[in-house]
């Protein structure tokens, strides 16, 4: 079966020639190299060799930077396990934090972020103490699954590296009774060195072997640019036949609409190379539904709800939100758990209105997807009219 790729992340049909600089690069079968118009992936280096931060050659930090992420190659065993204990609806809520409500939020699952997890108080005292405790001060009940989301800015992320043995997170963290952690996505951009990224692939694989060990189910962050990073996770998966839960985010690099699609679609590949379903995390990735959820199953976790009730906003009929009172606590949580049953059920609306069969014709029908209605119908569902579009030229994106 061909499968269909998309601009900017595309293979070339014929002639899929590396750069001419990455003929000779000592992590090229780890990488896979370039193959855009520069001459290799150093193209982007910024020139500030003296200051940079990322795991790039030129810099003056990179041997650090190599020796922090434990070198770049992925390829080794890795203890990360994951239990299927909790099935996943098709939208868990993100809560940012636990101030401003009061009363009990009656959700079966909530999603935290992991930074807000290990926090502390202006005495010094970490806030959560006990997985009671943390259910007690984020208003839930007392068997209220929660998955830590390890998804965010760089600055959070970068903190959590960084402090993570020296401030003790990860024992933290094993008190709190979690159901699942999403591990890091540390940042991918699409026109930095490559070493960066294998660097960073590298240190959320550790992450998430971390967070295995302290005896948490881990949800691995598939973090990848290329199509050759996609390639590992094929491998990575069939080297863990337990992992059936994956996650993707949608809000960054994702956010853009012909890059989310081509990542969607990876997505499904993947679940057809491996020969299992898989189950997606998608983070904010509510835009791609129709494909994401060709490949077995589709879990969208996302702040919306929550940070519509935190600015006083209900949501109606379909995605409109009006602007209510809420003068204390009690009516902030009963009009959260509102805007989330609307919100989940417009979702599930969506679901039931997406025609997956179709979507899985329509990617197996054509070798070359660029046609802009061909984009369109993939993301409703359609089935297109095969096309012949003009060959692409790249394969790098985030």
């Amino acid at each position: 079966m061909n499968f269909p790729v998309l601009q900017p992340t595309s293979r070339p049909t014929y002639r899929s020639e590396v750069s001419f600089g990455c003929t000779h690069c000592a992590w090229l079968t780890i990488c896979g190299g370039n193959y855009t118009a520069t001459h290799d992936c150093m193209s982007y280096c910024c020139g500030n060799h003296e200051d940079c931060t990322l795991c790039c050659p030129k810099a003056k930090g990179f041997q650090e930077a190599f020796r922090d992420s434990d070198g770049l190659d992925p390829y080794r065993q890795w203890d990360i396990k994951q239990t299927q204990e909790l099935a996943l609806q098709s939208y868990v809520p993100c809560l940012q934090h636990s101030s401003s409500r009061a009363g009990t939020l009656d959700i079966q699952c909530v999603a935290i972020p992991t930074f807000v997890l290990y926090s502390r108080s202006n005495e010094g005292e970490v806030k959560y103490k006990s997985a009671l405790d943390l259910r007690r001060k984020f208003g839930l009940n007392r068997d209220c699954k929660i998955i830590a989301s390890t998804i965010g800015p760089d600055p959070k992320l970068e903190n959590y590296w960084k402090y993570r043995h020296e401030k003790g997170y990860l024992s933290h963290l094993a008190r709190l009774g979690l159901t699942h952690i999403i591990a890091p996505n540390f940042s991918m951009a699409s026109e930095t060195v490559r070493t960066d990224h294998l660097a960073n692939r590298k240190r959320s694989l550790i992450c998430a072997e971390e967070f295995s060990k302290i005896g948490i189910s881990v949800i691995p962050y598939l973090a990848a640019v290329t199509e050759y990073d996609w390639d590992f996770w094929r491998w990575f998966l069939l080297e863990h036949p337990d992992i059936c839960t994956v996650c993707k985010e949608f809000q960054t690099g994702g956010a853009n609409p012909e890059r989310g699609l081509w990542h969607a679609l990876q997505l499904l590949k993947l679940a057809r190379d491996i020969g299992r379903p898989l189950h997606v995390v998608a983070i904010a990735g509510r835009t791609q539904l129709p494909a994401l959820r060709a490949a077995g199953g589709v879990t969208v976790i996302d702040s919306n709800p929550f940070s519509k009730t935190m600015h006083r906003r209900e949501l109606i009929t379909g995605n409109s939100w009006i602007r209510v009172s809420a003068k204390n606590g009690r009516s902030l949580t009963k009009l959260l758990l509102n805007n989330v049953e609307h919100y989940s059920a417009m979702i599930d609306e969506s679901f039931a209105a997406q025609r997956t069969p179709d979507v899985r014709v329509a990617v197996a029908s054509v070798s070359v997807l660029e046609s802009p209605q061909m984009v369109l119908n993939l993301r409703t569902g359609k089935e297109p009219e095969p096309v012949r579009a003009n060959l692409p030229v790249s394969r790098s994106a985030s």
